[in-house]
């Protein structure tokens, strides 16, 4: 009987059963982290439960890597973790997860690439684009995206064509996108796959990265949704953060702060300010990393996925005599680079003329300037000189 269970073995592992809620055997974990997983599936048996019984048998949000997540980010507190859970769960009612999640839900998984089928992003992405994917993972087969300076576009575009509802439901709607893509290839390669971000702070004066993150007219029209709630309902989706060409004093004051972060947090980050191309490589295969950055790969432009994702509906079916989206971005050869993949001059073509786009025409006109105008706009936001968004003129500058 030995031998047959024995001879039985390898087939069981050739053949693994894909993870399901209700099958935890397919996700790699240490004996110390078995041990605290099983005691939180247990905590939230009835929460999970209940989840299941209102239709919400979902894995993404009640399976073994979901409830892995608050785990980790708890520190393993397993109490603590519990409690999150609850809390993430009360959230995505309150916040209207539970429909977008079906509207984006797709039976072909390469759709959760394309951000441009996301609810508003013929109106958002070209104004305020963010981080983008590239269709590619870094050699641990985690998520790859990148920013530049050329996606922080334009606020004042944004606010102009975009109401704050709006922006809001097309935020919430990434994060869930982006967790759909991360369950599947979680299921994939059989442990919890994050996101490692490439952010390129060529150009960006400190003045600039303050009127993006932390200005009061960016930080009233956002809400705390960045800072509070995408943390309480998408946990642990973060691996490793690259910033590079960052300015003197982003370095120093971070490696300030990095001091006095955890261990865990703060080994997450890395600025390297200049030579940066070993770093990236040591990380990230040629033909993951864009041609600007010393690979192969040719990036998206926001206008390609603007274009891609009105050929599809949000509602994620893919019955369309074009077949399912992807965002599976071609890779060039060194002889052809391009010398940019994000050029700035393709954002203010990017939007297709809807009935939205009255609305910046009729409106808004800020600082003297009709950012409804898409040639006026390029010069406006990020084109911008520092002194001359603070109302200064270069008198005062060198006063």
């Amino acid at each position: 009987q030995s031998q047959d269970e024995a001879a039985s073995r390898p087939q069981e592992e050739a053949t693994p059963t894909p993870m399901l809620p209700s099958s935890p055997q397919g996700l790699c974990t240490s004996p110390a982290e078995r041990e605290g997983l099983d005691a939180l599936l247990s905590a939230l048996e009835p929460t999970i439960g209940a989840e299941k019984e209102a239709g919400r048998d979902w894995p993404e949000v009640v399976g073994e890597a979901a409830v892995l997540r608050f785990l980790r980010f708890f520190n393993y507190v397993v109490s603590d973790a519990a409690a999150g859970f609850k809390t993430a769960m009360k959230e995505r009612g309150r916040s209207g997860a539970h429909a977008l999640r079906r509207r984006l839900h797709s039976p072909v998984p390469d759709v959760y690439w394309d951000f441009g089928r996301l609810p508003h992003a013929d109106r958002v992405l070209p104004a305020w684009a963010e981080f983008l994917p590239t269709g590619s993972t870094d050699r641990t087969g985690d998520v790859l995206l990148y920013l530049n300076r050329s996606l922080l576009a334009n606020f004042e575009r944004l606010t102009s064509t975009v109401t704050r509802e709006e922006f809001l439901e097309f935020r919430l709607a990434r994060e869930i996108q982006m967790q759909l893509l991360l369950q599947h290839l979680t299921e994939q390669q059989g442990r919890v796959v994050r996101q490692t971000v490439v952010v390129d702070l060529a150009g960006c004066g400190i003045s600039e990265l303050i009127h993006h993150a932390i200005g009061p007219a960016v930080r009233e029209y956002r809400g705390s949704f960045d800072t509070k709630e995408s943390f309480i309902m998408f946990p642990e989706t973060g691996s490793r953060l690259f910033v590079i060409n960052s300015p003197r004093m982003v370095a120093t004051a971070f490696t300030v702060l990095k001091s006095l972060m955890p261990a865990a947090t703060a080994q997450k980050y890395t600025f390297c300010p200049h030579q940066y191309r070993p770093m990236l490589r040591g990380a990230i295969d040629e033909d993951a990393l864009p041609c600007e950055y010393g690979g192969t790969l040719r990036v998206p432009t926001v206008h390609e996925v603007v274009r891609r994702g009105s050929r599809g509906s949000h509602s994620g079916s893919s019955s369309d005599e074009t077949g399912p989206l992807t965002m599976r971005p071609s890779r060039v050869s060194r002889s052809s680079r391009l010398s940019s993949s994000w050029s700035s001059s393709e954002y203010a073509d990017a939007v297709p003329a809807s009935p939205a786009a009255a609305v910046g025409k009729a409106a808004v006109s800020v600082s003297g300037t009709d950012v409804a105008n898409p040639r006026r706009a390029r010069h406006m936001g990020a084109r911008q000189p520092w002194w001359s968004r603070m109302g200064l003129s270069p008198r005062n500058v060198w006063s």
